[in-house]
């Protein structure tokens, strides 16, 4: 197992489990067929660790570290380019190397996974090729031989990057700083960066704090706004039809009864107002991911919450109106024309 990840796993005790990972691009090829991807190799923890789910055949086993075998587990899109309409387990596939390519027997395909930081493509794993760490180390080796523009470089790449699993979500951020230390003292360059999801995870979701915030004094403006339109409405209604109550109230008709009326029509104008809102909410929604590939989810919840919320700021903004017209005077109504 690789030596730095030895140091990391003895030195500290919150760690439960180091997983080292080396990636570099390559092509692969299968009866003509070539693809350039990414060859990740991995130890048999790696996969479980990382929640990617196998869709067919085994993932790496420690007897294939062990055997050095010539094995791999191919991403979902390779399969689909590399196999197409075929079942890609117990068949090969070539990887290009600088000396000599390498025949890998195919034995999983995993579905697509895309990690929260650290690979350098972003932590997808659709276009890749997992082989086990120990036979990259022995038929590959240390140094990673690249040509650009005609010419050639030796990188040597002992490791890309390694998993730390901690045993308490609590000791996070603290492991990450005692690990930032253990590599410091190996790595006086500074060429290595500790990433904690965990940190990403936090402003990730203060900025999405930030945007509710922000969503809702737009969304308290537009209620405001609407109350007010509503009120307006309703007053005009009042001022159009006050011989109207003034007749009503000649007949019989009861403050309450007039106050009713107004704050009724107030609500199923309401109502009308939140059903459209709705609608033209969840046709955006669907419009989104349809048309611009965005992921949207709309709940039972939030459209209840959204149209109660309505309806109860035509009736505050109603009840002003209603109560203007209830107290209006009978006989000075009857006589407004």
């Amino acid at each position: 197992m690789f030596r730095r990840t030895g140091r990391v796993t003895e030195t500290l005790p919150t760690v439960r489990s180091a997983t080292p990972m080396r990636e570099f691009r390559k092509t692969v090829w299968r009866d003509g067929k070539k693809l350039d991807s990414r060859v990740v190799t991995i130890t048999p923890d790696f996969i479980p660790q990382n929640n990617i789910r196998i869709l067919r055949g085994r993932g790496i086993e420690p007897r294939d570290e062990a055997d050095y075998a010539n094995v791999a587990v191919i991403g979902s899109e390779v399969a689909e380019q590399l196999f197409p309409a075929q079942d890609p387990v117990g068949k090969t596939v070539m990887i290009q190397g600088f000396a000599t390519n390498y025949t890998m027997t195919v034995i999983g395909v995993t579905e697509s996974k895309t990690l929260a930081a650290g690979s350098e493509s972003g932590g997808e794993f659709t276009k890749v090729v997992f082989i086990p760490f120990e036979t990259d180390r022995v038929r590959i080796g240390k140094e990673l031989i690249v040509v650009k523009e005609n010419s050639e470089s030796i990188e040597k790449i002992e490791v890309s990057q390694i998993t730390i699993t901690v045993s308490d979500m609590n000791e996070v951020t603290r492991t990450a700083a005692a690990v930032k230390s253990v590599i410091d003292q190996y790595h006086p360059t500074k060429d290595v960066a500790v990433v904690v999801p965990l940190d990403l995870l936090r402003k990730t979701e203060e900025t999405q704090r930030a945007y509710t915030i922000i969503l809702g004094a737009i969304a308290g403006v537009s209620l405001v706004v609407g109350g007010i339109g509503i009120m307006n409405i309703m007053l005009a209604s009042v001022t159009e039809r006050t011989r109207e109550i003034g007749i009503r109230r000649a007949l019989g008709a009861k403050r309450r009864d007039i106050a009713l009326q107004f704050l009724v029509e107030t609500v199923v104008l309401s109502c009308g107002g939140g059903l459209i809102g709705l609608a033209l909410g969840v046709a955006t929604a669907y419009l989104l991911k349809s048309v611009a590939g965005i992921e949207t989810q709309v709940s039972l919840l939030s459209m209840v919450v959204s149209f109660v919320v309505s309806v109860a700021v035509g009736l505050v903004s109603g009840l002003y109106p209603a109560r203007r017209a209830a107290r209006l005077d009978p006989i000075e109504a009857l006589r407004h024309t």
